[in-house]
């Protein structure tokens, strides 16, 4: 289990309940367990791999989301980033709103820049932070179709954020599986 997983479990296991909407994709051991696992009782959820993205859903038929931890360079974890689909689509601002996306970072992150996420070469979102608990913060943004199209047909995505310590750091998602995964929920 990654350090970003084990401090974020109690946000993360909220995140999943709440009706409104980011850890490890690596193999279940003891020593790193599956996203389903960091919820708690694993007995309660079904998690499955697509490609580079785990999907995790409630045994009893509840909320699915999808997740991803985003790594530097180093391959060091800096943020996650969650997906969950809405019951129905919602026009917001002449845009078809699809999903939540739920982009998760340690503490220490600067919060006046925001987030930066690119898809491949194309444009870049931008994103406020609008928790911070002493797990981490959170930044919460709706996701038009138009957008989740762009992660299905990209390749990777790329989240820039500001470490106090470290000033930018660019954190890597795989697009490997997206596909499959956002329809599976």
């Amino acid at each position: 289990m990654t350090a970003l997983t084990r401090r974020a479990r109690p946000l993360l296991a909220g995140l999943l309940m709440l009706p409104a909407l980011a850890a490890g994709q690596q193999a279940s051991s003891p020593e790193n367990p599956g996203l389903a696992e960091s919820f708690g009782n694993p007995d309660n959820y079904t998690s499955t791999t697509h490609g580079d993205w785990e999907r995790v859903c409630e045994k009893t038929g509840g909320a699915c989301i999808m997740a991803q931890v985003g790594k530097d360079s180093l391959g060091t974890p800096v943020m996650e980033m969650r997906i969950r689909k809405l019951p129905e689509p919602r026009e917001v601002e002449g845009k078809k709103i699809v999903a939540v996306v739920d982009l998760l970072t340690p503490l220490g992150v600067l919060l006046l820049p925001g987030i930066e996420l690119r898809i491949d070469d194309g444009p870049v979102y931008t994103a406020n932070y609008h928790l911070c608990s002493e797990v981490g913060c959170l930044s919460r943004e709706p996701l038009a179709e138009d957008t989740a199209n762009a992660f299905k047909a990209g390749g990777k995505a790329t989240v820039s954020l500001v470490a106090a310590a470290k000033g930018e750091v660019i954190a890597t998602i795989s697009l490997k599986g997206f596909t499959a995964a956002y329809d599976a929920l």
